[in-house]
C-alpha cells in the first residue's frame, strides 16, 4: 500500500476529469480522449487536454524504457508482453496488486528512466482513480499498452485485406488449410488457450515448421502491426477464437462463402429420425469431441461448453460460419468413431441442430443444441448448497480483485 506522503501529494495535483473506467477499460485511442456516448446512442471522441498533456507522452516513455530493458537481456517481445514480464517479476508477493511504492522502486531500479517522481505520481492518479493506494497488475499493463496501440498508424480497409490474403495463403500453402481460419487460428495458438497475442501473431508469421513462413518482404512489419490493431479494436492485448474468425470472415473474399449457403440450403437431408435418448446423443456428442481431441490440438475437457465451439469449427472446414451433413458426416468418418455414432448419432445429433430442416447449421445453432443437452446431464444444487458456492465465489473475488458483494465485477471479470 502506499504511504500518507504518496497519498497527500496525489490530492495536490491538478483535477482531471478523466477516470479509470473510461481511460483504461474502454476501447478506441487514449490519444484521442475518451469515449462519450451521446443521446442518440452514437460513439463520439471528446478531448481531453488535461490528460493527454502529459500522461500518454509518459506512458510512451516508460513503454520504449521496459522494451528495452528486455531488448538488452536477449528477449525480443512485444510492449504488451513486455509490460506483463516486467510486472510479474516485480509483483514479489504474488498479489497481483501494486502500490505506488513498488511501482516507483520497480520502474527506478529497473529501468533507469530518469523520469521524476511527480511524473509517476500524475500516471497514478489516472490509474489509482478511487484513491485506494494499489491497483491491479493487469489495470496498469493494459492502460500502457492501450497508449502504444493508440499510437501505431490507422490502416485502410484494404491494407489490411491484403494481409488477410497473404496469411491466408500462406495457410493453405503451408497448412493445408485454405478457407479454413480456425484450422489457422490453431497455428497460431500454439499453447492452445483459445485467444491469442500479438506475440503468438509474430511468432506464427515468422515461423518455420510450425509457422506460415512469411518474411518482413512478405508481410512488412507495420502491415503486421495493423492488422492486429484492426483486430484488437478494443485494445484487450488478446483477441479469443470467436472474435478472430469474425474478424478473418470479414475481411476475406465472401464469394466462397456465398456459394457454400446456396448448396447447403438445395442439399436438405432427409430420413427417419434415430429414436435416441437425450443421454445417448451426449455420449455420441462426447465421443465426437474426443475424437477432435486426437486429430486437433483443441480443449480435451468435456466439462466446459467451449468444447463445441471447437468441434464446429473442425466440422465448418472452409470456415463459412454455416455447417451441412455432408461436412458432419464427413468429420465423424475422419475421427474414426465407433460404427454406432457413424450410423445413428450423427443423424439424431443432425436433427438435434438442424431444427428448421433448412440443411444447414449455423455456430450459433451447432453449439446452443449440444451445451443444451450438456446442461440438462448436470446436477442440480438444492439451496444451501449454491449459497455456499455463492459464498466460495465471493470470498475468492474479494480476496484477488476487491469485488466482494460487486457481482457486476465479477461478471467482467469472468466476461472476458
Amino acid at each position: 500500500m502506499a504511504g500518507g506522503t504518496e497519498v497527500d501529494e496525489l490530492k495536490a495535483l491538478p483535477s482531471s476529469s478523466a477516470h479509470r473506467s473510461s481511460f483504461i477499460l474502454q476501447g478506441g485511442r487514449p490519444s484521442s480522449g475518451h469515449r462519450r456516448i451521446s443521446e442518440s446512442g452514437e460513439v463520439t471522441l471528446r478531448c481531453n487536454a488535461t490528460r493527454s498533456a502529459g500522461v500518454e507522452e509518459l506512458a510512451s516513455l516508460l513503454t520504449d524504457a521496459v522494451s528495452g530493458y528486455y531488448h538488452e537481456r536477449g528477449i525480443h517481445c512485444s510492449a504488451g508482453e513486455a509490460w506483463v514480464r516486467f510486472f510479474g517479476d516485480c509483483d514479489v508477493d504474488g498479489s497481483g496488486r501494486i502500490s505506488f511504492d513498488e511501482l516507483e522502486t520497480a520502474i527506478r531500479k529497473r529501468l533507469r528512466s530518469g523520469i521524476s517522481r511527480y511524473q509517476l505520481l500524475v500516471l497514478w492518479r489516472q490509474l489509482d482513480s478511487d484513491n485506494s493506494g494499489e491497483v491491479s497488475v493487469e489495470e496498469v499493463v493494459q492502460f500502457l499498452y492501450r497508449v502504444d496501440l493508440s499510437s501505431w498508424p490507422e490502416a485502410e480497409v484494404q491494407s489490411v485485406k491484403r494481409a488477410v490474403r497473404r496469411l491466408h495463403k500462406a495457410g493453405a500453402m503451408w497448412h493445408q488449410a485454405a478457407g479454413n481460419w480456425y484450422k489457422i487460428f490453431l497455428q497460431i495458438d500454439f499453447q492452445s488457450r483459445g485467444f491469442i497475442t500479438l506475440d503468438d501473431l509474430k511468432r506464427a508469421v515468422r515461423g518455420g515448421f510450425y509457422g506460415f513462413r512469411l518474411s518482413a518482404q512478405d508481410l512488412p512489419d507495420d502491415q503486421l502491426h495493423q492488422l492486429w490493431k484492426a483486430m484488437d479494436d478494443q485494445g484487450d492485448m488478446r483477441v479469443p477464437l470467436r472474435k478472430f474468425l469474425a474478424f478473418m470472415r470479414r475481411m476475406d473474399s465472401p464469394a466462397s462463402q456465398l456459394k457454400k449457403r446456396t448448396r447447403q440450403v438445395s442439399e436438405g437431408v432427409d430420413w427417419d429420425v434415430p429414436e435416441l435418448s437425450m443421454e445417448q446423443m451426449l455420449l455420441a456428442a462426447k465421443e465426437l469431441a474426443r475424437g477432435m481431441a486426437r486429430l486437433r490440438r483443441a480443449p480435451t475437457s468435456l466439462n466446459t461448453p467451449e468444447v463445441w465451439t471447437h468441434l464446429f469449427q473442425m466440422i465448418d472446414s472452409d470456415g463459412s460460419g454455416r455447417m451441412s451433413f455432408a461436412e458432419f458426416e464427413d468429420c465423424a468418418r475422419k475421427m474414426e468413431v465407433s460404427e454406432h455414432v457413424q450410423e445413428l448419432g450423427i443423424k439424431a445429433l443432425w436433427c438435434l441442430v438442424d431444427a428448421d430442416r433448412s440443411g444447414q447449421a449455423t455456430e450459433r445453432d451447432f453449439v446452443l443444441a449440444l451445451y443444451r443437452l450438456q446442461l440438462d446431464s448436470w446436477q442440480s444444487l438444492e439451496r444451501p448448497e449454491l449459497q455456499k458456492a455463492m459464498e466460495k465465489l465471493n470470498a475468492a473475488a474479494d480476496k484477488w480483485h476487491r469485488a466482494g458483494g460487486n457481482w457486476f465485477k465479477v461478471l467482467s471479470i469472468c466476461d472476458e
